[in-house]
């Protein structure tokens, strides 16, 4: 039997010496791996697979009581056909329908691997695991993850952001990988919040908005013993106390048993090794408390949350100049030089979180603000803050819509309701940004936090939160939107009056914003003078 060689395990590309990155790095929870798209870039990614009941904690438990490496299968054909190859060195682990298969050593239950496998090759049938694996094998750096093994997970995060242009926890799902788990997701969350808490610097990281998602789902719990409950509430765990396995849920939530082991993929063998970690930093399971704000939504009676709004626009007829090499580069220095006016031009201390659109440059400006700000948490990336869908009209400039869709774009300015092929309508752009304003504005309550909140969107995006915070109506939007003059760069401050008792729950009935809330808008300017943030609030 061709036993794997020890050396082999031993030449893995870990290097656990801990190296600070200070670039930044994008963090990207998937929930189902057929969400993986070519925008996770997974070639340069290190992917923490995770099948918390019971994939990726069995095969933890297995290598952390011995066993040298793993194979997963996705039918019992296989297993019969690879273990020709394997002999006695091959120890065959998998159920269906929950029993242990005739002839296999034994079942998917994590108990059942705490003795006996030392020095074996496990050739392990599952059915969500392995139809994820397809989607990442190509990835740069690719592990199992569980509670079990946090630890470890978090401290290879740690050493390698500078090794990978970003990292991807992605969930195995139920049903053969097409529903998603809810016991997958808290693990990703909880694995998510572990290394925000253990990064000396948070906000060198960019959360996508799953990532985000997910994320503020922990914030309401609040401590372990909370996401433990919400753990045994999920249907794969009451599934398992249905057919009295209660106590594999049990053994699947403790924490870092198994702290310093790794599975650890290696490319064209198609196997898992073991990997055992060794460290010289400490992982914190919680983030520091920090002080609570001394003014903000908790002072008084009446609290103020400002919302810097900045906008970071593409010009329609910018296309024309770019089609010509002196155009393109000449409107890459203006850009350039706006960004750096923004950047530069304000006191970023005062900053609770960032905010900000997919759009490259939306998250270099939000990286550079980031960097310069006080703040210890990551750039938030949220999708209902991207740019306008044009549909048909994509990739056009202002004088070929006109010319090849003729009073099109007229129409779509007039009828609140009207889209073009493919694209949004102006109430579908205005209620979404609506919407990701008041979501920004719960989530900012229900962090705790203190500071500014500093979004970076689109003009159009922009524009349609301030009238909603002015009590424009829908209607004349699109008229103030053609005469508006703010130019890429430009800040607007949005001072958020709330009532301490609102909850920021019920909506207001002259505004879909959160209930009891005023709103004061201003002008900050384009950065020309530096503003410290700070100095700007006033009570409504």
């Amino acid at each position: 039997a061709p036993a794997l060689p020890a050396a082999l395990r031993q030449e893995l590309p870990l290097d656990m010496r801990f190296q600070p990155n200070l670039g930044y790095s994008q963090v990207s929870i998937v929930t189902l791996p057929g969400d993986i798209s070519p925008e996770h870039e997974i070639e340069s990614r290190l992917v923490v697979l995770i099948d918390a009941l019971r994939m990726s904690s069995t095969l933890v438990t297995a290598m952390g009581q011995g066993l040298e490496s793993a194979q997963l299968f996705s039918s019992v054909m296989e297993v019969t056909h690879a273990v020709r190859g394997w002999g006695s060195c091959a120890l065959l682990g998998g159920e269906q329908r929950r029993v242990l298969i005739p002839g296999f050593d034994r079942d998917n239950s994590p108990r059942s691997y705490l003795d006996g496998v030392t020095e074996k090759t496990a050739l392990f049938l599952t059915t969500n695991g392995t139809r994820a694996l397809p989607w990442v094998r190509r990835s740069k750096m690719l592990v199992l993850g569980s509670f079990l093994n946090a630890s470890a997970v978090v401290r290879t995060v740690l050493a390698h952001l500078q090794d990978v242009s970003g990292v991807v926890l992605l969930c195995a799902g139920t049903e053969r990988g097409t529903v998603r788990s809810q016991d997958d997701e808290l693990c990703a969350g909880y694995l998510l919040k572990t290394l925000l808490a253990s990064h000396s610097r948070p906000s060198s990281l960019i959360l996508d908005e799953a990532a985000v998602s997910v994320l503020q789902k922990l914030y309401v719990l609040d401590s372990w013993e909370a996401i433990c409950d919400e753990f045994h509430g999920t249907p794969a765990a009451e599934e398992l106390r249905k057919i009295q396995l209660a106590g594999d849920v049990e053994f699947c939530l403790q924490r870092d048993r198994y702290r310093d082991m790794l599975p650890f993929y290696v490319h064209g063998l198609d196997i898992f090794f073991s990997h055992h970690i060794h460290y010289n930093v400490p992982v914190r399971y919680e983030a520091a408390k920090r002080a609570r704000p001394t003014r903000g939504i908790a002072c008084g009676r009446e609290g103020v949350i400002q919302v810097y709004l900045v906008q970071q626009d593409e010009d329609w007829d910018a296309f024309e100049a770019e089609r010509t090499s002196i155009g393109g580069y000449m409107g890459q220095v203006e850009a350039a030089r706006r960004h750096r006016e923004l950047v530069e031009g304000f006191d970023w201390a005062d900053v609770a979180f960032v905010a900000c659109s997919p759009a490259h440059g939306c998250r270099m400006t939000a990286e550079c603000i980031a960097r310069r700000s006080s703040s210890n948490r990551p750039v938030e990336i949220y999708g209902g803050l991207s740019a306008v869908s044009s549909g048909d009209w994509a990739g056009l400039s202002l004088k070929e819509i006109r010319e090849n869709f003729p009073g099109s774009l007229e129409r779509w300015h007039e009828d609140p309701d009207w889209r073009e092929h493919g694209g949004e309508s102006l109430r579908e752009v205005y209620s979404r940004a609506v919407s990701t304003f008041s979501g920004l504005l719960d989530s900012y309550v229900a962090r705790g936090c203190s500071g500014a909140i500093i979004m970076i969107t689109h003009g159009i995006l922009a524009h349609s939160i301030l009238s909603e915070a002015r009590r424009i109506p829908l209607a004349k939007v699109a008229e103030t939107w053609r005469t508006n003059t703010s130019q890429q760069g430009s800040v607007m401050l949005v001072e958020v009056g709330v009532p301490a008792d609102s909850g920021m729950q019920a909506p207001d009935r002259r505004t879909s914003l959160p209930g009891g809330c005023r709103f004061r808008v201003s002008s900050v300017g384009r950065g020309a003078v530096p503003v410290a943030l700070s100095s700007r609030v006033s009570r409504l």
